[in-house]
This record gives C-alpha cells, structure tokens and sequence, in this order.
C-alpha cells in the first residue's frame, strides 16, 4: 500500500468502518507524538479474562473476517489482503484474530463476559476493533507498520491474558527496544513506527486488542498518573 492508502485503511483495510472518531488531546496523531510502548494498566485479574475467552470462544465466530468481507475488500481481492499479511506473518496455523465486536458495528457481543468489559472500562476511553488475538508457540511477524496516523483508526492496546507477548521496535542504530508484556497488564502500542511482536514461549498466545478513540489514557500514564 501507498502511504496515503495505509494511513486510510491500515493493515487490515477496513477504512473507516467499524471504528469511532478519535479525540486527541495531545496532538496531531502523528506516531512521534507519542513513546514506542507504554503500561497503561496493572494488576488485573488476567486467568478471569481467560476464563471468560474460554467461555465465549464456544459461541462466537472464529474468523475475523466472518460477516465483514464487504468492509475489508475495498479494491482489493480476498486473495491479495491474505497475501499481503501472510508476508509479514498473519496466515492461518500461526496467527488467527476472533472478532469481540458485532460485524460492522463498534459495540461488543452480547457473549462477552462482565469481568472483561470492566477492564476495557478501566482504560479510561471508548473501545473499537475489540477481537482476542491467537498467535502459535515462537511466532514472530516481520516488521512493520501498521498504518501513519492515529486520527483514523485510533490507538492501540493489548492485553496478554496467559503468557508474555513482546513488543519490539528497531532502532536506526541496529539495536532493538524489546518491550515484554505480561498477563495481567494493559499496554499502548505505538503501531505507527516500525515494529514486530512475537511470541517468545511453548504455549499459545492470547492477548485482547483495542483501539482507544481517545489519546487521554496514553498521556496520563506518560505523566505517571496512573
């Protein structure tokens, strides 16, 4: 993709759809504005997030794309999207993505359970492209970005639920910032600079992952006021 095409519909090009608009307080949206990675939360009951994905991964589709194929093939054949992620690591067997949200809307499903809704509560801004995400014992995706800005489809947060998750960003030097991520913690993912995540243990990994429609929560945790 083109630059302007990527900061439009982002690695995943759903556009502007099944998304919120996104209130930036601290400025532009642009990837610099804000650090690599950052906790925004702590001590949450991670095995009672897993217990309810357990749960509800029983009634809910498995595929991403399920109910959404009209959003995601702007322009594109289902065969290139699939093409274009399985490069840098997302194909089936080793990475899969399971919507949290109804098919075209921004709103969870009804299946989702109290204790994660709470959490997601806790983050301090409205929530959207809510899914768990399933990646297989060493997976590693290659680096990238995901899209240039976050005015449209707002900023990222994982939550590892039963393993550690690492985030890492190369560095112009050849040296890598590696971020480790643990079960029972939130963090912000600055998906506009170059990065990849992997799976560094024998056990699958489950994480959920949010976008914000707001900029507040990354801030105050910059300010330590979390």
């Amino acid at each position: 993709m083109t630059e302007i095409e990527l900061e439009e519909f982002d690695i995943l090009p759903l556009g502007r759809e099944e998304s919120r608009p996104v209130n930036l307080v601290g400025g532009r949206g642009e990837p610099r504005d804000y650090p690599e990675a950052l906790r925004l939360l702590a001590g949450i009951d991670a095995g009672l997030l897993f217990k309810e994905y357990s749960q509800c991964l029983k009634e809910i589709p498995q595929s991403l794309v399920a109910g959404r194929e009209h959003l995601i093939w702007r322009g594109q054949t289902r065969t290139q999207v699939f093409a274009s992620l399985a490069k840098l690591g997302f194909y089936k067997g080793a990475y899969a993505a399971t919507a949290m949200r109804k098919p075209g809307e921004c709103e969870l499903r009804p299946e989702i359970g109290p204790h994660t809704r709470e959490v997601l509560q806790r983050l301090g801004a409205r929530t959207f492209r809510q899914q768990y995400v399933q990646a297989s014992p060493f997976w590693r995706c290659a680096p990238h970005v995901d899209h240039y800005s976050f005015r449209v489809h707002g900023l990222r947060v994982h939550i590892p639920l039963n393993c550690v998750s690492n985030i890492v960003y190369p560095q112009q030097d050849g040296t890598e910032n590696i971020y480790v991520m643990k079960p029972g913690e939130a963090w912000f993912l600055n998906t506009g600079r170059i990065h990849y995540a992997e799976n560094p243990g024998m056990h699958a990994r489950i994480n959920i992952q949010v976008q914000m429609d707001s900029d507040r929560p990354v801030l105050q945790a910059m300010a330590g006021d979390v």
